[in-house]
């Protein structure tokens, strides 16, 4: 299909352009969980690293009756892939600043005592 050929084509090159990387899956989707892995890899390629800056993000944490993905499950993955886990809920506004400002530390950790400068650009995909 040309337009997922055309959006994989962008998402490589935002890839190539990026410092740090927060995958997200639905913790009420199995689906998307099993995604994850393909993205990473996707990222590690572009990247030419093993170790690229990574956070593996549950989210939907507020529907927990729902919910068919384990921490349990999640935290395994994250030690797979050797990066932090968090859960969110966007809905709830639950860890989602917080996420953003981790990021930031995890990229430029020698920046934390360094004012701050305002970004000029930032894309979520």
């Amino acid at each position: 299909d040309f337009e997922q050929d055309q959006f994989a084509i962008m998402r490589e090159m935002y890839i190539k352009s990026g410092q740090g990387f927060i995958l997200v899956f639905s913790l009420v989707s199995e689906a998307t969980f099993h995604a994850i892995r393909q993205y990473h890899q996707q990222i590690c390629s572009v990247k030419e690293s093993d170790y690229p800056f990574v956070m593996l993000v549950g989210n939907k944490a507020d529907l927990q009756n729902e919910r068919v993905i384990t921490k349990e499950q999640a935290e395994q993955l994250a030690n797979e892939l050797k990066c932090p886990y968090y859960e969110t809920s966007t809905k709830e506004n639950v860890n989602v600043h917080m996420l953003f400002e981790e990021m930031v530390a995890l990229i430029h950790p020698q920046d934390q005592n360094t004012p701050k400068h305002k970004s000029k650009a930032c894309l979520l995909l």
